[in-house]
């Protein structure tokens, strides 16, 4: 018998080590995949080759610009190298031949195209010719629409500096003639993502499927070096993803777990986006059983189902069922109809750091918000796809199944398009659903919830050496100052929000003060119809002024808006206080513009912002959210009396 158990227990012995090695992947496994498509990606992100052999002097003449100009005493500048002169110039100037292949395209009968980044605004001389002045960072120009290899231009840029450091951030030269390479890139890198993301998500990631991916990565970045054999590579890549592709079609995962948008007293929309594309219906009903109402949708990765027809202020539960699996119960409730109470959080500057992100997350889920708004930077760089879900929803998971969500946009959400005047943020419109019917676009936009009048601006649409700004007289401009006029009339408080702030006294690495635009343009509007409170991000830290009354619009003193920022939603933080603003209580220890060193103010923390409104009575709080995800406390707070409007 003896002998018996001892085999029995080599035998099991034998079964772990077996079961062992047939389980799923490690965390560990999965990252090291996705690294690789990260790489892919970075490697694959444009066709273009650096140009890096500059030379640099500050406010040299204009006669910089001229191919004879002798440069020979002049510094060599590296690409992302500033300097600091504010209201200044700097000339850059190289001698460009024209390579027989770039990146292994040939060159030779093909359009030449030069893209320049700048800090702030410039101009691009080619042998001598301005091509093209921008006030917006970046420029870009065609040098031949038939480059002949050995062929050679003389570039100068005039990097002309309003605030903070000058410099020239990128030039880089491509050819034309790539769509067929182009098509192939964006194909394969979509399909990577959904793979990554697939394997991340799911709750028991076969081995193949991770092995699979990691190899067809790896395919992806080596056609960097050979841009010609990209559709070859994308094929070979495609044939290496097949378990993942069987996988992704087989079982429903969710790379974005649903999340609410755009909530009215009648109806809310649910979004959702999986690996392949699913038919099903969302069930919802103001209980977990009995009937249901069911809304069915046809078969797609990412969905935004819109349930009209509800009642106003009534809690429903739903849940999204995809290609027969029932997921899990959750809950909404829809907008009401007037009202004296609300309760809304606000936070921002999100990217880069998705797991402080979530810690975030999940602090402010636990005071349970009927709403909240995003003051935006949700992303590092918005031209990567898969940092949409990664950055912003998959964190929001924990709070967004049940509260709505909304997003001021920031620059980083437009960063990564390329051309010298991005306009547009297509994942922007893909992955929101913000309200439309006042403004007609869901970059700026209104809605009411309860006795609020919630007003969110774009101030990236329009900017120069001086800053970011919504100019009078453009659409958006007329738009806010109609809108925040009958704000005025019809809604006891009025929030608006923004994520360039008008005032800033901290930065980091170098001076920052808001932005000058805001201040002179938008800030009149503001202070002129009475808005409560502006709340603002891009400084990553937590900043306020309370009212200052009376506002001199001749002058531009005075506040009789709370402004607040709140940058500390998971981005890294701000360290330094640059400027004293008479408008700005907190940060409340000493400004000093002449250092960039970290100081000791204690405003630099990771955090989130709640409003309660009951009546004619706000209540604010900022809630602290320590490194590890533990709760912090109460940063700051302040209460608040609804104005009386009338007269404006």
């Amino acid at each position: 018998m003896r002998s018996v158990r001892i085999h029995l227990v080599a035998l099991a012995a034998t079964l772990l080590i077996v079961a062992a090695h047939a389980s799923p992947p490690a965390a560990a496994d999965v990252e090291q995949a996705r690294a690789a498509v990260g790489r892919a990606a970075a490697a694959l992100r444009d066709f273009s080759a650096d140009v890096t052999d500059w030379k640099f002097r500050l406010e040299a003449p204009d006669e910089a610009r001229l191919p004879d100009f002798d440069d020979s005493g002049w510094k060599p500048m590296a690409i992302r190298e500033p300097w600091r002169n504010e209201n200044t110039y700097g000339w850059y100037r190289t001698r460009l031949t024209v390579p027989q292949t770039l990146r292994g395209i040939p060159t030779r009968g093909r359009q030449l195209r030069l893209a320049v980044g700048v800090d702030d605004a410039g101009e691009i001389y080619v042998n001598g010719e301005l091509r093209q002045k921008f006030e917006w960072d970046s420029g870009g120009v065609v040098l031949t629409e038939s480059a002949q290899p050995g062929a050679t231009y003389v570039i100068a840029v005039k990097a002309i500096n309003g605030v903070d450091d000058g410099e020239l951030r990128h030039a880089r030269l491509a050819v034309g003639g790539t769509e067929e390479l182009t098509s192939s890139r964006d194909a394969l890198l979509d399909l990577l993502r959904r793979a990554a993301l697939f394997c991340a998500h799911d709750p028991s990631p076969d081995p193949k499927c991770v092995a699979a991916l990691n190899g067809a990565a790896e395919t992806a970045a080596s056609a960097a070096a050979n841009l010609p054999d990209l559709p070859a590579a994308a094929q070979r890549a495609e044939t290496q993803l097949r378990p993942v592709l069987d996988a992704m079609t087989a079982k429903p995962v969710f790379l974005a777990p649903p999340y609410l948008q755009n909530v009215t007293p009648k109806g809310i929309t649910v979004m959702w986006e999986t690996a392949a594309p699913f038919g099903g219906y969302v069930e919802y009903g103001e209980t977990m059983y009995g009937n249901h109402d069911r809304l069915r949708f046809a078969s797609a990765a990412l969905q935004a189902a819109r349930i009209e027809g509800l009642r106003a202020g009534t809690a429903y539960m739903y849940r999204v069922v995809l290609g027969g699996v029932e997921g899990p119960w959750h809950s909404f409730k829809t907008a009401p109809v007037g009202g004296d109470a609300v309760r809304f959080a606000v936070w921002g500057d999100s990217r880069s750091d998705p797991p402080m992100h979530e810690r975030v997350v999940l602090e402010m889920g636990r005071v349970s918000p009927d709403i909240a708004i995003n003051v935006g930077d949700v992303v590092g760089s918005g031209g990567n796809l898969n940092e949409w879900v990664e950055h912003h929803l998959w964190p929001l998971r924990h709070l967004s199944a049940s509260v709505p969500t909304y997003v001021a946009i920031g620059n980083h959400e437009y960063g990564g398009f390329g051309g010298p005047d991005p306009r547009a943020c297509p994942p922007f419109e893909r992955y929101f659903d913000h309200p439309t019917a006042r403004s007609g676009n869901e970059y700026w936009y209104s809605f009411d919830y309860g006795p609020a009048r919630f007003i969110i601006l774009d101030p990236n649409k329009a900017g120069g050496p001086r800053g970011e700004r919504i100019p009078p007289g453009s659409p958006q401009y007329e738009w806010f100052a109609r809108e925040v006029a009958a704000a005025a009339r019809e809604a006891k408080w009025i929030f608006v929000f923004m994520h360039q702030p008008p005032y800033s006294e901290c930065w980091a690495g170098g001076y920052y003060d808001g932005e000058f635009h805001l201040r002179e343009e938008i800030v009149p509007l503001i202070e002129k119809y009475k808005a409560d409170i502006v709340f603002a991000g891009h400084t990553h830290d937590y900043e306020r002024g309370l009212p200052h009354p009376p506002y001199d619009p001749a002058t531009g003193s005075g506040n009789e808006a709370v402004y607040i920022i709140t940058g500390g939603g998971g981005a890294s933080l701000d360290n330094h206080k640059y400027h004293e603003w008479p408008q700005m209580d907190l940060p409340d220890h000493p400004a000093n513009p002449s250092s960039d060193a970290a100081d000791e103010g204690r405003y630099y923390q990771y955090h989130f912002c709640l409003v309660e409104i009951d009546g004619d009575r706000l209540h604010f709080t900022v809630h602290v959210v320590n490194p590890d995800g533990s709760y912090a406390g109460i940063l700051d707070q302040f209460d608040l009396t609804a104005k009386d409007r009338r007269g404006l």
